[in-house]
């Protein structure tokens, strides 16, 4: 059997599995929290029962049966990472599944202010190595507020956001709390059978790769060749770690209008790009405007070499489908399907037109790195070195210690640097995922009406660190900034800042 497929604890019973090179990455680098991912959505209700600690938990049980890996725990012996493995202690009755759910969830009074900060800047409240989920129901100013935290080893975006909109359908339904109890016993009955075929595999367990020879060996090349392109001289000005100056997390966002929205997006199409491939245009072109005042500034030459940013793919689509789900079941998205990929754009300062042209190397860029066939096998290479292992020398996808192409195969002779400005994570459009439809008052006679107003994913930064997110939600556009203000040359990041936010109102 594979160590990556779950299989019961020699002692109870318990099933479980190791981590996937994806996961191991991230448990590394989780001490103190960091990586650990929040979605926060604000809303009113109609009516205040909808949001009954009973009716909450029932529904919160739900998912939690849908999506086992909710209920796991992580276990890691000292700094003994290659072993580290899940363990998911199987709930015997609904009472046991039904004490689970309600442990799991808190009832607050914080604003959202309050509840993000706390999550960004504080120590861990209620996520653990022992508890890797947990939902929190604050109300605030006459609003309600859902909090979903889990680390990021568990799941994504994707994952918050899609349980999210799942659970506020279950809540607003028109069903009553003996029927939701009704529903939810139904599910258990057909999950106990099944836990060890519910719970995900790891993602690298589930990548289709190609089996010749040539094909093994087309993937490595164009690994390296890959990394090869990845060229960027330019970063933020990060300060050296200062115990006096411990990580303070900053947020800030910026909500275009619907009308603004709508224009937005109708430029891009006009230029054949996304709201995405604009985005990162606009981050790139807003560093190049600072960089060439500083220049001016200091009568210094120019830095000709481009800059870099980073982003991740979402690889479910790419997936082989997972082995014997029941099919009253449907698969969990609670996994950790990404890896990443890189762009690299010019640095001179643009105009209007040059925006569009860098959007569109963006567009080019990404569907590159997205349509390759070689993208299956790159990801499996990345995630093991992400996780700081070699894949084992038996594997096919093996590569030499320090790896690189022949001289003779390399588009520089000389090193280039390889060097990231920053993270993007733009989600798209959560219109799609939130479908309003399926909780207002409008879709059933009986059901409770729900109004929704915000909502906002991060991940606990490291010191240092700096995340730039954006989506649209509710017909708006929304770019959201999350940064260590301890971490940087002070006011910097504040002007880049204000540069995205005016390049995006002045296209």
């Amino acid at each position: 059997m594979s160590s990556h497929q779950w299989h019961p604890s020699a002692q109870d019973g318990t099933l479980e599995r190791l981590l996937g090179d994806s996961e191991r990455a991230f448990v590394r680098g989780s001490n103190g929290g960091v990586g650990d991912m929040f979605l926060h959505l604000d809303f009113i209700v109609g009516k205040e029962e909808m949001m009954d600690r009973e009716r909450v938990y029932l529904a919160w049980g739900m998912l939690r049966v849908l999506h086992p890996l909710l209920m796991c725990a992580v276990e890691v012996e000292g700094n003994d990472f290659d072993n580290a493995k899940f363990s998911f202690k199987v709930p015997r009755t609904l009472q046991d599944l039904i004490a689970n759910a309600n442990s799991a969830l808190s009832y607050e009074t914080h604003s959202r202010e309050e509840l993000i900060d706390r999550h960004m800047n504080g120590p861990r409240t209620h996520i653990s190595n022992a508890h890797l989920s947990h939902l929190t129901i604050s109300s605030s100013e006459a609003k309600y507020h859902i909090v979903m935290t889990g680390p990021h080893f568990t799941g994504d975006g994707t994952s918050l956001h899609q349980s999210t909109h799942d659970l506020l359908a279950i809540l607003s339904s028109g069903k009553s709390n003996t029927d939701i109890k009704a529903e939810l016993e139904a599910l258990f009955t057909n999950a106990s059978p099944s836990w060890s075929t519910l719970l995900p595999l790891p993602v690298e367990a589930r990548l289709p790769l190609p089996t010749s020879r040539f094909a093994r060996a087309a993937t490595k090349v164009n690994f390296l060749q890959s990394r090869q392109r990845e060229v960027g001289d330019h970063t933020l000005p990060r300060l050296p770690a200062d115990p006096s100056r411990p990580l303070h997390t900053k947020f800030v966002e910026h909500t275009f209008t619907e009308e603004q929205s709508k224009d937005v997006l109708k430029k891009c199409k006009q230029h054949g790009v996304s709201i995405n491939n604009m985005l990162i245009a606009i981050c790139g072109a807003s560093w190049s405007k600072l960089k060439e005042k500083e220049r001016v500034a200091k009568n210094a030459e120019r830095n000709l070499l481009p800059l870099m940013l980073y982003t991740a793919i979402n690889l479910r689509p790419f997936l082989t489908p997972p082995s014997s789900v029941p099919t009253s079941i449907p698969p969990t998205y609670w996994f950790l399907p990404l890896t990443y990929y890189t762009l690299s754009l010019p640095s001179y300062p643009p105009s209007s037109d040059t925006i569009w042209h860098r959007a569109r190397l963006a567009k080019s860029q990404t569907s590159r790195a997205v349509k390759s066939p070689f993208l299956t096998g790159r990801a499996r290479i990345m995630a093991a070195q992400r996780n700081g292992s070699d894949i084992p020398s038996s594997s096919p996808f093996a590569l030499a210690k320090n790896a690189t192409l022949p001289e003779h195969s390399r588009s520089f002779s000389e090193p280039t640097p390889s060097k990231a400005l920053l993270g993007v994570s733009l989600i798209g459009n959560l219109d799609n995922t939130y479908v309003r439809s399926e909780y207002s008052a409008a879709s059933s006679a009986q059901g409770y009406a729900v109004t929704l107003h915000s909502v906002t994913t991060a991940s606990k930064l490291k010191p240092g660190g700096l995340l730039l997110l954006a989506h649209t939600f509710g017909g708006r556009l929304w770019v959201q900034l999350f940064w260590d203000v301890n971490g940087f040359q002070e006011g910097v990041i504040e002007s880049w800042w204000d540069g995205v936010v005016a390049g995006i109102g002045e296209l």
